[in-house]
């Protein structure tokens, strides 16, 4: 196993640790820190150590920053699956890049041969994106959603705190968390992947869509990509919009795999309906 699974899996350990070894690592400070963070209702701009080596900027008491911040890592079946299939020289695309998390991984594993882009539309995640990546020269950072056309749309902004939940699509994801909380809407810059990618000549190895709610229009616009450079998929699943994805992926000859349990990825051999109401995420193979 090479060095990096093996640091994730170390961190993955403390995730599930006994709260007596917890206190040890990732340490009682954090948990100190994140209270205060959460009585005072302060939203915070903090620094992240990340499993791998280095630090990201996170802002507690979002959700994705507090799993970051704890334990220096967020989402075990993302962080593994890119951890496994990234490799030295690759070009990464991050459709949905949020605070950056998976540019940053993306970064250390394609090293100075490589280039990860990063697409983030909402202009509050973005500014945090862009202080993750402004001290890595392999990553640009783009303030542009992706679609199946290039456009201008409203995107549903829930704020800081609640920024992984940000929607250009009709209806979010998670209507029982956001209860309650207001959206502003905000005209964001959208382009075709195939578009911009022609035009700037780039041919992605890897990409990662995590669109909520809106991975069906993302793949529509990358649909010559896909037919020409073959790149592997890692999809957030769990909505109409992502199993039409997940349909069209299929149809141009990609096969679906998922994680069934930490560690394993296996060909999924069932219904892709099936899959995605089971998996948070399917991983597409050409």
């Amino acid at each position: 196993m090479n060095s990096i699974l093996d640091k994730f899996h170390r961190a993955y350990g403390c995730m599930y640790a006994s709260p007596f070894a917890k206190l040890i690592r990732p340490g009682l400070h954090k948990f100190l820190f994140r209270y205060w963070v959460d009585r005072t209702r302060r939203v915070t701009p903090v620094d992240a150590n990340l499993f791998f080596g280095g630090h990201m900027r996170v802002v507690l008491p979002e959700v994705v920053s507090r799993v970051i911040y704890t334990y220096g890592f967020f989402d075990a079946e993302v962080t593994y699956l890119v951890s496994r299939y990234i490799k030295p020289g690759d070009t990464v695309l991050d459709v949905g890049a949020h605070f950056g998390y998976v540019s940053v991984l993306s970064s250390h594993l394609v090293g100075d041969a490589g280039r990860v882009y990063s697409f983030e539309p909402t202009p509050s995640t973005f500014a945090v994106l862009s202080e993750n990546a402004k001290s890595r020269a392999n990553i640009t950072a783009l303030n542009l959603g992706a679609g199946k056309e290039n456009s201008s749309l409203d995107i549903a902004d829930y704020g800081l705190q609640y920024c992984a939940w940000n929607t250009m699509a009709d209806e979010s994801r998670m209507p029982t968390v956001l209860a309650g909380v207001k959206a502003n809407k905000v005209k964001v810059n959208v382009v075709k992947l195939d578009d911009y990618l022609a035009e700037k000549g780039i041919a992605p190895s890897f990409i990662k869509i995590d669109a909520e709610n809106f991975e069906a229009d993302v793949i529509a616009g990358l649909a010559n990509t896909i037919q020409k450079a073959r790149p592997i998929v890692l999809m957030e699943t769990g909505s109409v919009a992502s199993l039409t994805a997940a349909g069209s992926l299929a149809n141009q000859g990609y096969r679906p795999h998922v994680v069934p349990r930490p560690g394993v990825v296996e060909e999924w051999q069932g219904p892709l309906d099936e899959a995605n109401s089971r998996f948070k995420d399917i991983l597409f193979l050409p």
